[in-house]
């Protein structure tokens, strides 16, 4: 079966949080150019995704255009 892919728009988003984003799906998210599979965790100070590999700490979500967003698209992937 192929997963469905659902684009979250991220022109709702502000600052670190946006409609759409869960704990319990797994998304699809092209952060600077390159494409993550992964999840987001609340935290205090808003949403943290997972899937970065940059780093084992996970990546902030920032709306773009905010604190120097990479955030370019993001997929909820419907199974």
């Amino acid at each position: 079966m192929t997963p469905k892919l659902h684009e979250i728009d991220l022109s709702k988003a502000e600052k670190h949080n946006c409609p759409g984003l869960n704990e319990t799906d797994d998304f699809l998210c092209l952060i600077d150019g390159r494409l993550f599979v992964g999840r987001f965790s609340q935290q205090w100070y808003g949403w943290n995704f997972d899937g970065w590999t940059s780093c084992s700490c996970g990546l902030q979500f920032d709306a773009p255009g905010w604190n120097c967003s990479y955030w370019e698209q993001v997929w909820r992937i419907e199974k």
